[in-house]
């Protein structure tokens, strides 16, 4: 369709990267405000090279927790097409695993025998840089005994503290979820995780 035949509006929105850094290596990706549904989204992958970061990692992110079973994502992605990036476990050579650019490395069903000490070693042409992480996978199950909950006194204007547990099987971690009768008032409660041994 040309200019000419087109009756409508166009809207056009531009964003400015200003100093971009190697972390902001990733999609980009633009919708109309309000409209969540994919199919409505346009995206773009930016690589942004530094030679001093090959790797646009989470440095803070040292150990990776999950259940087996699930997929495993370890986020080792270059900041430039042209980096070479493998994957070392417990310091052997890692083959049985996907590779994508814009991801990292993939593993579609996770196995216990996954956990391990990973290094994602980045290269071009002079020294590599290396990445550490902890992967630790965890038994999946599919029930769990239904929780408890104990209560301290709840009084009017004062306040009260109610523990739900559930005792599980020793490898087995469980997320517990609270749901409020007031869901409005979500922000009014405190939530502590704790997890006993």
């Amino acid at each position: 369709m040309t200019n000419d035949e087109f009756t409508g509006s166009v809207y056009s929105s531009k964003l400015k990267l200003q100093k971009p850094f190697y972390m902001d290596t990733g999609y980009f990706m633009c919708h109309p405000a309000g409209i969540n549904d994919s199919n409505d989204t346009a995206s773009y992958y930016v690589y942004v090279k530094d030679d001093e970061h090959l790797l646009a990692v989470n440095e803070s992110l040292v150990m990776l927790n999950q259940h087996q079973y699930k997929s495993l994502v370890i986020a080792c992605r270059p900041t430039s097409p042209d980096v070479n990036v493998t994957l070392k476990k417990d310091e052997q050579p890692v083959d049985d695993i996907m590779f994508d650019l814009h991801v990292g490395f993939m593993k579609d069903h996770a196995l216990l025998s996954d956990s391990g000490h990973y290094s994602c070693e980045a290269i071009i042409d002079k020294d590599p840089e290396i990445f550490y992480l902890q992967v630790l996978l965890h038994t999946h199950v599919d029930t769990v005994e239904k929780p408890t909950i104990n209560v301290s006194v709840a009084l009017i204007g004062g306040n009260a503290e109610l523990d739900c547990s559930v005792s599980v099987a020793a490898g087995v971690i469980v997320t517990l979820d609270w749901v409020p009768p007031n869901l409005q008032l979500l922000g009014d409660y405190e939530l502590k995780d704790v997890v006993k041994l």
